[in-house]
């Protein structure tokens, strides 16, 4: 699967918890994608101009919280927030989940499918 995701860029939420944030890098590393470090859209902008021809994935996390925490409620905005932003930039914005079902179908054609975390954007 080293070449699943070989010439794909991804961007991680700052709000994925920080295990799972090394998990999903992990993943795809090993599924040959590149993670952009970036911190904010101005930064994505700058490397938007200077990267690859394709806008690059915007991975926020899709699935129940690990655990409650009062913070949740406060961050779940912010995160919305940020997904927006990044689809403003020209990032696709995915869920992990479907960065996960595309390794196990080894099928990268499925971080296409439209999400339905930005309808209106």
């Amino acid at each position: 699967a080293q070449k699943l995701f070989l010439g794909l860029y991804f961007c991680l939420s700052t709000y994925i918890n920080p295990d799972d944030t090394e998990h999903i890098q992990n993943l795809i590393a090993a599924a040959g994608g590149q993670i952009l470090e970036i911190s904010g859209s101005h930064s994505l902008r700058e490397n938007l101009e200077k990267a690859p021809a394709k806008p690059p994935y915007f991975v926020y996390y899709g699935g129940a919280p690990r655990e409650f925490a009062p913070s949740l409620l406060d961050d779940l905005p912010k995160e919305m927030e940020e997904g927006i932003e990044y689809a403003a930039c020209g990032a696709q914005v995915i869920s992990h989940l479907k960065v996960f079902d595309a390794i196990a179908a080894y099928d990268a054609q499925i971080l296409n499918h439209k999400d339905h975390f930005t309808p209106y954007v």
